[in-house]
């Protein structure tokens, strides 16, 4: 433990240091994510519990500090331990193997599991009790709103680009409706006083677009809505690829956590190296420093492979959708315009052969 955590009080000090910063990031305007307070057959959270996650304000950390403090007193986190060898003993095995739960939603399984804290806070509480680094606890809380933005703005555009192109194939059907489809009805009623036709049986001869005229503006309207919304737009985008970016994007924080979680062990180890013996100390740096570097290989590679993975969902997702849903209403409204005209054309054709006017 640091001469400067010593000094601020020690452990029980921690709980509201990391709560001054939560608060200060909630003035400021950021959207933490809490996660949820997780229930098992043991121990089912109370319904005033539950309000805890989510989102987190300022009234739901003021209730949350005291829960903090009260199971950290109770329940002190465990310093890390080598053995003579250099390989991590069982507590700082199962602590770092619990660290490795940051890439679930930021940082929301870190530390296991708390009875009444959610898990993302208390992931974060230990992400930051390891690593001393609340920009990059900041960083995990905020991550899945960030990819949530990210994602749906991949797609965004493409609502409104078909919005307004579903308004201009309303009026188009509307005017066609009005106007057209009337006198096309009525050729078709004249054919009929004719004792050799035969009208090909069809919908598209004289199709009804009432049906039309009332859904075509409530597309609109979900259109719309949905290009408003962050998430429906991301889930819409996760389906289609997004996983794979929203899986680098939470590797990065992981690995950056676990980063800052083995430069303090080895600043640990410094700070300590006059009680220890020279050997000892080398083989305890050796380790901290080949899992730091490692963790720092890994943090890269995964912030250059999101970037990449962002860029292509940036271009292929708006060709797709408009080829899809774009394609499919122009060949929807082509058949409501051009079809009885098509139709039409048909049948008077067919009567033309059969009373010998055409060879």
């Amino acid at each position: 433990m640091s001469d400067a955590f010593k000094a601020a009080g020690g452990e029980s000090d921690r709980p509201h240091l990391f709560h001054q910063s939560l608060r200060a990031a909630v003035v400021a305007g950021a959207r933490l994510d809490l996660g949820e307070v997780p229930a098992s057959a043991e121990s089912v959270p109370a319904p005033e519990d539950r309000t805890l996650g989510g989102t987190a304000t300022l009234a739901k950390l003021d209730r949350l500090e005291p829960l903090l403090s009260e199971w950290v007193q109770s329940h002190p986190l465990a310093p890390e331990r080598f053995d003579p060898s250099g390989q991590q003993t069982a507590d700082s095995a199962s602590k770092d193997s619990a660290s490795a739960g940051v890439a679930s939603a930021g940082v929301s399984s870190i530390g296991g599991v708390v009875p009444g804290l959610p898990t993302g806070y208390w992931s974060a509480y230990v992400g930051y009790a390891e690593s001393e680094r609340m920009d990059l606890v900041l960083d995990a809380l905020t991550v899945r709103r960030a990819v949530t933005q990210d994602l749906a703005g991949t797609v965004r555009p493409v609502w409104f680009y078909l919005a307004a192109m579903t308004v201009v194939a309303t009026a188009g059907i509307a005017i066609f409706s009005e106007f057209s489809l009337p006198r096309l009805a009525a050729i078709r009623a004249d054919l009929t006083l004719l004792p050799s036709v035969e009208q090909t049986p069809s919908w598209l001869a004289i199709p009804r677009l009432g049906w039309l005229l009332v859904t075509l503006p409530l597309l609109v309207l979900a259109l719309i809505l949905l290009g408003l919304s962050a998430r429906g737009s991301a889930a819409i985008a996760n389906l289609l690829g997004g996983r794979r970016y929203r899986d680098a994007r939470e590797v990065v924080t992981r690995a950056r956590i676990e980063q800052a979680i083995w430069r303090r062990r080895d600043d640990r180890i410094e700070d300590d190296h006059e009680r220890e013996a020279p050997r000892s100390k080398n083989e305890k740096q050796s380790v901290t420093r080949v899992r730091r570097v490692g963790w720092s290989l890994v943090a890269n590679s995964a912030a250059s492979l999101a970037a990449h993975r962002l860029m292509r969902l940036r271009i292929s997702l708006p060709m797709l959708l408009i080829a899809v849903l774009g394609g499919g209403g122009v060949l929807l409204y082509g058949l409501v315009l051009f079809g009885p005209l098509v139709m039409l054309i048909h049948d008077l054709a067919t009567i033309s052969t059969e009373t010998g006017m055409w060879p």
